[in-house]
């Protein structure tokens, strides 16, 4: 039997100032830091996004929640990415989801 959730998704841009990127190896440190401690299952995907016209790296996280905590920590893990590597937004999707484990 299938339960109501939500599942949110982030969208994090590599492009930063000055032309540089986010290199795999502050993805991964920034991951450990900010979001495995958060969330014990989620997905993350890499894929090509664009930006004001320009081609970046972007790097989607993917959870299904159902507590309140998993906004808070959602608003936490973007604000810290902002944070750490110069960006201007972190886009953020929401979708009520069906979820069964067969």
């Amino acid at each position: 039997m299938s339960e109501i959730r939500t599942e949110t998704k982030l969208y994090f841009g590599t492009g930063m100032p000055n032309n540089r990127e986010v290199s795999p190896r502050e993805w991964v440190a920034f991951m450990k830091r900010e979001i495995a401690p958060r969330f014990s299952g989620y997905s993350i995907a890499e894929v090509a996004g664009v930006w004001n016209g320009v081609a970046e790296k972007t790097y989607v996280f993917s959870v299904v929640h159902m507590f309140r905590d998993g906004d808070r920590f959602i608003d936490e893990i973007a604000r810290a990415y902002k944070l750490a590597f110069s960006q201007e937004s972190v886009m953020r999707t929401d979708s009520v989801v069906a979820v069964e484990f067969i």
